[in-house]
């Protein structure tokens, strides 16, 4: 009877020992997700603040990676207000500013050019 005392505790710790674990990993694993949007944040606002602040007749090719690191598709979007969005799962966001006031275009997974044309950012 103590056997199967001692086993049924055993199972309880393991059961809450892999709980803590899981949950830790869905942790790090959040963490990582922003930081991966992050990056692409960064990537996408320099290169379009380098095409303003380079001026017309810039041009540059470059690639966005096609996935957070776990797996999760993001979209980059712009707003009126100057900003830069990455979107990923169903309610996670990171943004950071811009400093163009014309975006035409939008960014895709893969190769990606952006060109200044008069003041106009275009990306494609």
């Amino acid at each position: 009877m103590e056997y199967i005392a001692f086993i049924g505790v055993m199972l309880v710790l393991f059961a809450l020992a892999s709980y803590a674990a899981l949950s830790a990993n869905n942790s790090v694993q959040d963490e990582n997700d922003v930081a991966d949007a992050r990056n692409i944040a960064y990537l996408a606002a320099q290169e379009i603040n380098v095409a303003v602040e380079v001026g017309d007749g810039y041009s540059h090719t470059f690639a966005m990676p096609q996935t957070l690191g776990s797996g999760y598709i993001y979209n980059v979007t712009f707003s009126p207000d100057r900003f830069v969005y990455v979107f990923w799962g169903s309610n996670y966001s990171y943004s950071l500013p811009t400093i163009a006031s014309s975006i035409s275009g939008n960014f895709s997974k893969g190769a990606n050019t952006i060109r200044n044309s008069n003041g106009v950012i275009s990306i494609g």
